[in-house]
């Protein structure tokens, strides 16, 4: 596993719509973060997405 936000770049997400509507966004199994977001769209949920894995790799960054 790497380190630094640059790994968390590379993390794609799980994108699926929705049957009550909007979609979902999950980091993949292999992630070592579990995050998921929705949205009203697939490119909002897309970039939802990309701005919890940045605040989430911002925050791992961070010294103890």
């Amino acid at each position: 596993m790497g380190t630094g936000q640059d790994y968390y770049q590379k993390i794609e997400p799980n994108v699926v719509q929705r049957e009550c509507g909007g979609w979902l966004a999950t980091a993949p199994k292999w992630s070592p973060l579990r995050i998921g977001v929705t949205a009203a769209t697939e490119t909002d949920v897309r970039e939802a997405f990309r701005l919890a894995l940045d605040h989430w790799a911002t925050l791992l960054s961070l010294p103890n």
